[in-house]
């Protein structure tokens, strides 16, 4: 499985200007992690990143029919060939 990961955006008032992104390979997998506040060890299944693939900068030219990050991201999956986009984790989400 392949995804990407936003490293920067950077923009002028509302407009995207630049995007550099990093692109993973990485797999679904089961290990054994600690849960931070109870100490617990249990199994956890979820997409783990395990090789950087490739770095990519879009400029403004690329990104200026672009509106939302939503946008954004269906533009950079389908520029890429990523079918599968993955979604964060509850925790992830900002």
């Amino acid at each position: 499985m392949r995804d990407f990961k936003i490293a920067y955006i950077k923009n002028r008032g509302s407009e995207m200007t630049e995007v550099k992104i990093r692109i993973y390979e990485g797999s679904i997998t089961t290990k054994n992690e600690e849960n931070p506040i109870t100490r617990e060890i249990k199994p956890i299944t979820r997409y783990r990143r395990t090789n950087l693939v490739a770095e990519k900068i879009y400029n403004q030219n690329q990104l200026k029919d672009l509106k939302s990050l939503d946008d954004l991201n269906s533009f950079i999956s389908k520029d890429n060939g990523i079918t599968n986009p993955t979604t964060p984790t509850t925790e992830r989400v900002i």
